[in-house]
């Protein structure tokens, strides 16, 4: 009986030692596998930090290209050159778009210090603003008041439009339109009132996003501060008399007043940036062949002048811009002031003229909710075409992206 129950424990103890055995290979097995795992998880983190710097550098190279095309429309890339930044190096190439004028690809290669490398291509448009046809444009409302008329040079061409993304209100029955009434919201006129065409509820008029925006003042700043800077003696010039000339490109920050006859000439090459407000009154006159970007407010009173010496649609006219919020008098042109440009736009605003002030081109309102609002016996003449040859916006936006 003891001999039995001996081998009985031999057994169970082979079985127990084995038990053992096996669970300390399993143990190990899990040792092996979560160090495996360990391992492969390292490689695969370290992979995807090289992919993140890979294409970190790709898109650092697409957003130096587009500050190169900014500077220079015909900006072609690195030419094969790699420009080195931490992490290491990116190239890039700029292609036109066959059958397009404002369309350019860009592809960017990033290559780490490691040699992993990704490719990135983005689209850029660079037709900046596009406004149409029209005499008058804005993002808000348009309010006609007064004996005003708005015209076409030449005179059968009839598209002197009146484009509103909000309401066009007319009062004055003797108002004279010489082109369409197109709003987004709502058109309301005296049944007297001449025109070619009117329509209520159209699909809005496209103006420039935050972004965009942004993008131009950046340029506009960058073309400004390359030409040198200016900064007026106690935050502003004063002008009486006589004429002051400013040579662009140029930075000038402070305001510029202009009263009695005094005369300020802005000539050169564009842009001329004025970081502060254009005051003008009395008979002063302002002349000048390049685009005039205000930071603030631009009031143009009395019998005061400004624009273009001789207006010709064959070649780049200069633009009077305002980047000021205020949503009725960013540009204010009253009195008998006489104004003759491409364009005057009010970036972030709106625009007032009253009284017997002429003017040669198109008002352009682009303020979310800013009005345009004329009054008095103001004439409005729209030359064909006026805006077609106006490259003032110099911002190639990135339209879209792609990793490859």
């Amino acid at each position: 009986m003891t001999r039995v129950s001996s081998s009985k424990n031999r057994r169970r103890g082979g079985l127990a030692l084995t038990a053992v055995l096996l669970l300390l290979t399993i143990a190990m097995l899990a040792i092996i596998t979560l160090a495996n795992l360990s391992i492969t998880s390292v490689r695969l983190t370290a992979r995807g930090q090289n992919r993140a710097i890979a294409l970190s550098l790709a898109e650092a190279g697409v957003d130096n290209t587009v500050d190169e095309i900014r500077r220079s429309r015909t900006y072609t890339g690195t030419g094969g050159t790699s420009i080195a930044l931490d992490g290491g190096t990116f190239q890039t190439t700029v292609s036109s778009i066959v059958g397009t004028t404002n369309l350019l690809d860009i592809t960017s290669v990033g290559t780490t210090t490691s040699g992993r490398t990704c490719e990135v291509r983005a689209r850029v448009n660079y037709s900046g603003l596009s406004v149409g046809y029209g005499a008058m444009i804005s993002n808000g409302d348009i309010n006609v008041n007064g004996s005003v008329t708005v015209q076409t040079s030449p005179a059968s061409q009839h598209n002197a439009n009146l484009l509103a993304n909000g309401n066009i209100t007319i009062a004055d029955p003797a108002t004279k339109i010489d082109g369409a009434l197109v709003a987004g919201g709502t058109v309301s006129k005296p049944a007297s009132v001449t025109y070619t065409e009117v329509q209520s509820g159209a699909p809005p008029i496209a103006f420039p996003t935050p972004e965009t925006i942004a993008d131009m003042k950046a340029g506009w700043l960058a073309d400004a501060h390359a030409g040198g800077d200016t900064i007026l003696p106690g935050g502003s010039i004063k002008l009486t008399k006589g004429t002051t000339t400013f040579t662009g490109p140029q930075y000038i920050k402070g305001d510029i007043v202009l009263s009695s006859n005094a005369t300020a000439t802005f000539s050169g090459t564009s842009p001329i940036y004025i970081d502060g407000n254009i005051t003008m009154s009395g008979k002063t006159r302002i002349t000048n062949s390049v685009n005039l970007i205000v930071s603030g407010t631009i009031t143009q009173s009395g019998s005061s002048s400004s624009g273009y010496p001789t207006y010709d649609t064959s070649g780049t006219l200069p633009s009077l811009i305002s980047l000021s919020s205020d949503l009725t008098n960013a540009i204010t042109l009253t009195g008998n002031s006489d104004s003759q440009y491409a364009m005057v736009y009010a970036v972030n605003g709106g625009i007032t003229v009253s009284g017997s002030s002429n003017l040669k081109g198109t008002l352009v309102a682009g303020g979310v909710g800013a009005s345009i609002t004329s009054s008095g016996n103001y004439t409005h003449t729209y030359p064909d075409g006026s805006t077609q040859n106006t490259e003032f916006a110099r911002a190639p936006v990135v339209t879209s992206v792609i990793e490859m």
